[in-house]
């Protein structure tokens, strides 16, 4: 203890024991005293000096006992009080501890080195203990720091003693792990990992609290954490080396790398499918400007990627669309998110062909429009395909001249205008014979200009019949098939007239379909024409994976080649359909 000067206030009531006791102070000169007789001049005294101790007497005439103990303590800054009774009994002295008080003296049985011991003992307790609650204080506050920044730290969050045990973690840790709160402290690191790293974790454990030195280690790594239901996920860890009271603690950081990883692959394969789509793939800004396509896009329209790249999405624009149908486009992408059709536009090298164009809107987390994802696919080469099956469908496939189906089709137009003018409408009937006397005086092509009405109504009268049977074979539940379809002149008409179920594309148009563009288009037009129709489609010759795979891109569900199965009596087929798989690509 320090014998530097101390200031003491005496509350006492009594004259006499006041003079006694200031008398028996006034010995040691560290000791200085102020004396006062109420609890009412003790506010005032206290509210204008500090004083180190207080010796108060436990009955004023003001006040007394607990009530007069907690006032004074109240006022006096946390100095000790030391009490004055006139009595030397237990129940008095413990109700002065009881209330707070440093300790207590008798006053017939204390001299004044006594007082001074008292006082100097009660000075020393109270500074340590008031010491003692500062750390203790401090401690908590710390405590509850580190609380804070653990809870609030974006990632998971350990600390781990040197035996590998967590003595700490966040809330975002528990949850990662898949533990209830506080549901990790206490558990060993060997619950967190899978059991082929436990040994390296605390091996790295062991570095980090083998010293001061360590202090400087940081060492961030990805490994695999472990959940509590046995489920292993990919972590980013980074660890710390932390001292505090002399002991060595791991400070963990770890980051669930679950959706990282998944949004990675995810990334990488939507970078993949936007390389080698075979579409043409435009994405676009909220205004339109082009930020990226892929290398189909550039095949398809002849734009490099560093032409187009920077451009407005109106850059291929053909002219052949009024400003009518871009305001509806846009209109239907602004409103509804999306617009597809059929659109005209211009290449590089500035010819100008039909696409199909399907745009759909990119809007981000304010809802607002962020990015367009537009997708073109050349068409041309299939609207080709659909005015020769147009032109097939309606003109002699020997002569190129008009067929009775386009006859049907100009009847009932010109009918309908003549009942909408009330005019008369005649029709010329030209009968011919005599092809051979034809043929020799006017040669072979005259004759074969009227060979397909002669032919057309010799065959029309066996599509009668033809089409009574197949429709007495409908009747009885069974169905039909027109086979090798494509090959013969007579296949639309029969399409046309005959109650078939299914279309066979003929193997011919098969074969070559990965090779050869003129008969996948013809394919596409088949199947085109056998959906108009309400027809099934079937392709026959699969012997390739890719032709199957082709063909149902193409809308063809059905199909037969030796890729499936070869001809096989019927008592296999049963077996050979219950072990039979699809190739992947089918499926895929």
């Amino acid at each position: 203890m320090t014998e530097s000067q101390k200031i003491i206030l005496l509350v006492e009531d009594s004259d006499i024991d006041g003079t006694i006791i200031l008398g028996r102070l006034s010995k040691f000169p560290e000791l200085t005293c102020h004396w006062v007789h109420s609890l009412a001049a003790c506010r005032e005294m206290l509210a204008v000096i500090s004083v180190d101790a207080i010796l108060l007497d436990l009955n004023l005439d003001d006040a007394a006992g607990p009530e007069l103990i907690e006032a004074v303590r109240g006022l006096c800054n946390a100095a000790p009080i030391v009490i004055l009774t006139n009595t030397d009994d237990e129940r008095t002295s413990l109700m002065a501890l009881q209330s707070g008080c440093e300790d207590y003296l008798v006053k017939v049985k204390s001299d004044g080195q006594t007082i001074r011991r008292t006082l100097l003992y009660s000075m020393e307790r109270s500074r340590l203990d008031l010491a003692r609650r500062t750390a203790e204080e401090t401690a908590r506050q710390r405590e509850a720091l580190a609380d804070l920044i653990l809870e609030i730290a974006p990632e998971a969050m350990l600390v781990i003693d040197r035996g590998g045990r967590v003595v700490r973690a966040n809330q975002h840790a528990c949850q990662v792990f898949g533990y209830a709160a506080d549901g990790l402290v206490g558990r060993d690191l060997d619950a967190l990992v899978p059991q082929d790293a436990r040994r390296h974790h605390h091996e790295r454990v062991a570095r980090f609290t083998a010293g001061p030195a360590a202090s400087g280690l940081r060492i961030p790594s990805e490994v695999r954490g472990l959940r509590r239901d046995g489920r292993e996920f990919p972590a980013e860890v980074n660890l710390a080396p932390l001292w505090f009271d002399d002991e060595a603690y791991v400070v963990v950081s770890v980051r669930d790398l679950t959706l990282a990883k998944a949004a990675e692959a995810a990334s990488r394969l939507n970078g993949a499918i936007f390389e080698h789509a075979r579409e043409g793939l435009m994405i676009t800004d909220g205004d339109g400007v082009v930020l990226s396509v892929n290398p189909a896009f550039t095949a398809i329209t002849g734009f490099e990627a560093d032409e187009a790249v920077g451009a407005s999405v109106g850059f291929m624009k053909s002219g052949r669309h009024d400003p009518a149908y871009y305001r509806q486009m846009w209109h239907s992408l602004t409103g509804e998110g999306h617009w597809a059709g059929e659109i005209w536009n211009m290449r590089r090298d500035g010819s100008v062909g039909p696409f199909w164009l399907s745009i759909s809107a990119v809007r981000n987390a304010d809802g607002r429009i962020s990015n367009y994802v537009a997708i073109y696919t050349d068409i041309a080469d299939m609207k080709r395909h659909e005015e020769a099956l147009h032109h097939m469908a309606y003109h002699d496939a020997l002569t190129g001249l008009p067929n009775r189906s386009l006859l049907g089709d100009r009847m009932r137009q010109s009918l309908a205008k003549a009942r909408r003018s009330g005019r008369m409408l005649a029709v010329a009937y030209i009968d011919l014979d005599g092809f051979k006397p034809i043929n020799d005086a006017q040669g072979h092509h005259a004759g074969d200009m009227l060979l397909t009405e002669v032919v057309e109504t010799a065959a029309l009268e066996d599509v009668e019949r033809a089409r009574d049977v197949l429709q007495a074979c409908r009747a009885m539940g069974v169905s039909s098939a027109l086979d090798d379809f494509g090959t013969g002149y007579s296949s639309l008409t029969y399409l046309r007239h005959l109650p078939i179920d299914t279309l066979k594309i003929d193997r011919s148009f098969v074969w070559n379909l990965t090779d050869d563009a003129e008969d996948l288009t013809i394919v596409q037009g088949v199947i085109v024409l056998a959906n108009g129709f309400g027809r099934e489609v079937l392709a026959e010759g699969i012997e390739k994976a890719e032709h199957g795979e082709i063909l149902l891109r193409l809308g063809c569900q059905l199909g037969q080649g030796y890729r499936i199965a070869p001809p096989m009596p019927a008592n296999d087929f049963l077996a050979w359909r219950a072990a039979w798989r699809p190739d992947n690509s089918w499926t895929a």
